[in-house]
């Protein structure tokens, strides 16, 4: 499988990060416009700021302060470019992303824009995310049995078993197919993070969705995805969100309209507390999760505007 498909899996369900406990964002109580923003490559939120990685020619961080100032744009003082690889804060609070080969995490001063470090991976990863104010970074990994997350220490990063590499399951009632088994093992152990609270973050298996909350190392157990009337069978969670009260929210993934898609598109807004669930259509459909809390969420749409939306209580 070529890394542009990779890639268009992985837009799928970009990383957003809550490292600290913080107030709504200003763009979670207002939204933006349609045209605000470009393709978006990875998204961070950090005690009420809303940061979103832009890819381009010439890379930027485009911010939203929780003040509710004017957005500001960092210019990435960088020749690499960002496509899908997310957006984190390391342990130094240096602004990080991953490279468009996958195999370099590069980090930038917030004030300057300008190159602090970069970390050579002697494997190519998947995606970065902040999760309890580390860095941490998933790994391609085509044999079972192996960690999937690397979490930022003393030392550069040590693995993190929340999530162990499987093989590849025949599933026939998938529409997806993998083209060979190398692809097949890649693509079984896929992972993505959403957005979640200070002390843990929802992460799935990108092709069955199930679900894992990653905080301390080692994770908790992995919860099925959620039977939801309509939604695809590979590829079915776009984004999470979870409140720090619990209620956990899902962009849920319409079956893809042929064959040689890998996914659909978000049409599904789900809000799920204490065993119960409420499914709200959406249309247009969303890109991804921004901001939220236990009554609703600002999603981003495709035109690069932002609008908050309800599910209602369960």
């Amino acid at each position: 499988m070529s890394m542009r498909a990779f890639a268009a899996i992985l837009v799928a369900g970009m990383a957003v990060v809550e490292p600290r406990a913080s107030e709504r964002s200003c763009a979670g109580r207002t939204g933006f416009a349609s045209g605000t923003v470009g393709e978006v490559a990875g998204r961070l939120r950090d005690r009420g700021s809303l940061y979103l990685l832009e890819d381009s020619p010439r890379p930027s961080v485009l911010v939203f302060p929780a003040s509710c100032a004017e957005p500001r744009r960092i210019p990435l003082r960088s020749e690499s470019r960002f496509p899908s690889g997310g957006l984190a804060r390391a342990s130094d609070g240096s602004l990080c992303a991953l490279s468009g080969d996958n195999r370099r995490i590069e980090c930038f001063d917030e004030s300057s824009g300008r190159r602090v470090r970069q970390s050579e991976l002697d494997v190519r990863a998947q995606s970065v995310w902040t999760i309890r104010d580390l860095l941490m970074y998933a790994r391609f990994e085509q044999q079972a049995g192996r960690p999937l997350l690397f979490r930022e220490s003393g030392n550069g990063f040590e693995p993190d078993r929340a999530f162990m590499s499987r093989p590849p399951v025949p599933r026939p009632d998938f529409p997806f197919r993998a083209p060979g088994p190398e692809a097949a093992g890649m693509v079984e152990n896929l992972v993505q993070c959403g957005l979640g609270t200070s002390e843990s973050v929802p992460c799935w298996r990108m092709l069955t969705g199930e679900l894992r909350f990653v905080g301390p190392p080692g994770g908790g157990a992995e919860i099925p995805m959620p039977d939801v009337p309509g939604r695809a069978r590979a590829f079915p969670l776009r984004d999470a969100l979870q409140t720090p009260s619990g209620v956990l929210w899902l962009l849920v993934n319409d079956p893809p309209e042929n064959r040689d898609q890998p996914a659909g598109l978000g049409r599904k807004l789900v809000r799920m507390q204490k065993g119960q669930m409420r499914v709200a259509p959406l249309e247009p459909p969303a890109r991804m999760l921004l901001d939220g809390d236990d009554t609703g969420v600002l999603l981003l749409f495709r035109d690069g505007s932002a609008a908050r939306r309800e599910a209602g209580n369960p």
